[in-house]
């Protein structure tokens, strides 16, 4: 999100009744995880010099993920409680207990302070529940009291063709501001992309305005940027400004219509046009946008891009733009290292409670071994 050439006024919905309670169902007491001879239901755990732990999310997993999927989509209105917070800390520690995580694994991921997340991968309907999960926010809280530093978690998407993509130095820079319609008479993004430009100093920068979503498949095939910024709305932010908020819409990005008016570009949608024409794929897309982690910059790196980032929740427009400002700097700085780069970005920044997340198409731990 760039900065504003005025400020709108958001709504802050205040809760009149608690947030629901996961039911038994989908959080027993018991650890004990049921054996799945689907891979598509494994989850492997790789801690830094560490041990791994391979997890099948037992039986009520896609409404325990769909719910932790509501709480942090609801922050404001737990946040500033204490007593709601603990609350919300202290159930998904449960949480997280009922998916085999307990606490000697969890001191074991606090102590390495860095852990990746194998997650599958073959077609977006599948195991999308896994992707939604917050493991981020979960993992954070449940280690708070046993880490003396940040916790940097990795979610490496295996996807069949995600380790074809070698990682290279960029030189193409592609920043997407995307305001249209009625949205552009409030929104500005022209310092968040001086921003991204001076940080990552590449020689050639295309920056389309409000593009459709064909404009933008095309420009992506023509120009093949290795880095592409995503600056603007997701579907859910869109529908609040417009006073709408209509519950069934999906996770997207806003982009105009052919009329210059807004639309949505659904996740599936965006990573098919960001992949270009399949030979070659981004070295990154991050998206700076409210909600976009958990579809959006899903679907991207398994279809599109060799990493991308984005935010599990809401993120404050200020503190979004100065952690890509660090990761930028620290990129181009430590030779276009994406993981030292993002756990020095995290490691200076206070999110305040938001949470960014790194998804990779190929294991970044394994390159951090190698150097420690």
């Amino acid at each position: 999100m760039g900065p504003r050439k005025k400020r709108a006024k958001k709504r802050i919905v205040v809760a009149k009744t608690p947030l629901p309670k996961i039911s038994r169902k989908a959080t027993p007491k018991s650890i004990a995880i049921p054996v799945s001879a689907d891979p598509q239901g494994l989850v492997t755990f790789h801690v830094l010099n560490g041990p791994e732990y391979t997890i099948t999310p037992p039986t009520g997993f896609s409404a325990m993920a769909r719910y932790w999927e509501y709480v942090l989509r609801n922050r404001i209105r737990w946040a500033q409680n204490e007593r709601a917070s603990k609350s919300v800390i202290d159930r998904g520690i449960r949480a997280l207990a009922t998916l085999g995580l307990d606490a000697p694994r969890l001191n074991d991921i606090a102590k390495a302070g860095v852990v990746e997340i194998d997650i599958p991968y073959t077609e977006e309907k599948i195991a999308w529940d896994l992707r939604i999960f917050p493991w981020e926010f979960l993992l954070f809280a449940a280690t708070a009291k046993a880490r003396t530093g940040p916790l940097i978690v990795i979610r490496h998407v295996c996807c069949k063709d995600g380790g074809k993509f070698s990682p290279r130095p960029p030189k193409k820079l592609m920043v997407v501001e995307s305001a249209p319609g009625e949205f552009g008479e409030t929104y500005s993004f022209t310092s968040e992309r001086r921003l991204v430009e001076s940080n990552l100093r590449l020689d050639k920068v295309t920056c389309p305005k409000n593009p459709t979503l064909d404009k933008l498949e095309s420009l992506v095939k023509a120009k093949k940027p290795d880095v592409i910024h995503l600056a603007g709305f997701d579907s859910h932010q869109s529908e609040q400004f417009l006073k709408r908020e209509d519950s069934a819409v999906l996770d997207g990005y806003l982009l105009s219509d052919s009329h210059g008016n807004p639309t949505y570009a659904t996740a599936d949608e965006l990573a098919k046009v960001l992949r270009g024409d399949g030979s070659y794929r981004p070295v990154l897309v991050s998206c700076n946008l409210w909600n976009s982690a958990p579809r959006i910059a899903a679907l991207i790196a398994a279809e599109a891009a060799t990493a991308a980032i984005g935010f599990q929740d809401e993120i404050d427009d200020k503190i979004a733009e100065n952690f890509f400002a660090k990761f930028y700097f620290n990129w181009r700085a430590l030779d276009w290292d994406l993981l030292r780069a993002f756990r020095l970005a995290v490691r200076d920044m206070h999110f305040g409670g938001a949470v960014v997340v790194l998804w990779s198409a190929r294991s970044l731990l394994s390159g951090l071994r190698e150097k420690a």
